[in-house]
């Protein structure tokens, strides 16, 4: 008789490991009885977000080893999983504007936000997240920050300068119109910009030079009547920062930039310029219309005419002249002129106070002379002397 033995196969475990996975019932292992050289029954696939399963390793057979087999999932990172990529971009009011992009990488790779920085802009590094691991949830958002620049507007008045910051592409405000003594605001150069630009940017005022600038020409005199040093102001109109040149008369070819004022545009009765003066004859038209300049004046001459008429003087000539200044009195020749049959009764109008205004002539007064004629005795009869004018019948 012979006898078999039989043999029960013994059931080890096959353990499977979903590593980061996890099983349908929440579990990350999951053991699967298994009787000794059959084929083991792998579990329904476990899944992890954000990666597809690769299968496990080693590779499933048979049940082989007395002291059970593990298995452990293989994973293959999804390429599609989501991250977003949020854009600040700060606007003229100094905050932040928002917009976002969804991009796709592959689970837990690391990733880098792609970003343009434009002009005027400048990135926030401090306040960016720039990179990140994608996260299998797809919750990954990076973060770039885009500051707008400041620039300085700067205005020049004259040397004087005034700084305003704006940020790039905001409003910039028309700067108030400046003044200036003598001269009209003619605009800013450049221009002001609507926007400011990517730069510093500085404009400075242009003037135009008024025309009606007051300056005064002031005649400076002697007053006849009282003796006293006298003025007579004379008010110009010209152009703020203009030559100012007094002459006779406007030359050919005026000189650039000059206002000419004529000798004979300042006029005071009873004087005439007076060209031996220090006179100031040139100057610059301040814009506060502050320039004065002065000229010196004389009394014009005036002649006194002495005529002898029937008369001569010692030197057989008819008349003297002697030229004075107006409002002067005037000496009479010193020799008298003489007149046969006549004598000299001096001159019609004239005394020692007689002030001249104009041209003035004083005629000789003639007195005749009277002669007695005497008879010679002829004897008998007695003719008495007579008495007459000369020159008159006897």
């Amino acid at each position: 008789v012979t006898y078999t033995a039989t043999w029960t196969a013994n059931t080890y475990n096959a353990t499977f490991n979903a590593g980061e996975g996890t099983f349908a019932d929440g579990s990350s292992t999951m053991t699967v009885p298994t009787a000794y050289d059959t084929a083991i029954a792998a579990p329904a696939a476990p899944t992890r977000p954000g990666y597809t399963f690769g299968g496990w390793t080693p590779a499933v057979g048979n049940m082989d080893d007395v002291n059970g087999k593990t298995f452990t999932a293989t994973w293959i990172a999804d390429t599609d999983t989501k991250y977003t990529v949020e854009t600040y971009t700060m606007n003229t009011a100094g905050t932040y504007e928002m917009t976002s992009q969804v991009f796709a990488g592959a689970t837990d790779s690391e990733v880098t936000a792609s970003y343009t920085v434009n002009e005027g802009f400048a990135l926030n590094a401090e306040k960016s997240v720039l990179s990140g691991t994608v996260l299998a949830d797809n919750s990954l958002v990076l973060k770039v920050y885009l500051d707008r620049q400041s620039y300085t507007f700067t205005t020049d008045v004259d040397g004087v300068t005034t700084d305003t910051t704006y940020l790039y592409g905001a409003t910039v405000a028309t700067p108030a119109e400046p003044a200036k003594e003598g001269y009209t605001f003619a605009g800013w150069s450049p221009v002001v910009p609507a926007t400011m630009p990517a730069k510093n940017v500085t404009v400075t005022a242009t003037w135009t030079a008024n025309t009606d600038t007051p300056f005064v020409v002031v005649i400076n005199y002697t007053d006849v009547t009282t003796g006293s040093a006298a003025t007579e102001e004379v008010p110009f109109e010209g152009t703020t920062g203009n030559a100012i040149a007094i002459v006779n008369e406007i030359p050919a070819v005026p000189a650039e930039n000059t206002t000419y004022v004529l000798i004979s545009d300042l006029t005071l009765s009873h004087y005439e310029f007076d060209e031996s003066a220090a006179n100031e004859l040139t100057g610059t038209i301040a814009a506060d219309g502050s320039t004065v300049l002065n000229v010196y004046y004389v009394p014009v001459k005036v002649t006194a005419t002495f005529n002898a008429g029937e008369g001569a003087f010692a030197d057989s000539s008819k008349e003297v002249k002697v030229t004075v200044d107006y409002y002067s009195t005037v000496a009479k020749p010193a020799v008298d002129p003489t007149r046969e049959g006549y004598t000299f009764g001096g001159w019609n109008g004239w005394s020692e106070t007689v002030r001249l205004y104009s041209d003035r002539t004083f005629a000789a007064i003639w007195n005749i002379n009277q002669y007695t004629i005497t008879f010679a005795d002829t004897g008998d009869s007695v003719i008495a002397p007579i008495t007459q004018d000369y020159g008159t019948a006897i």
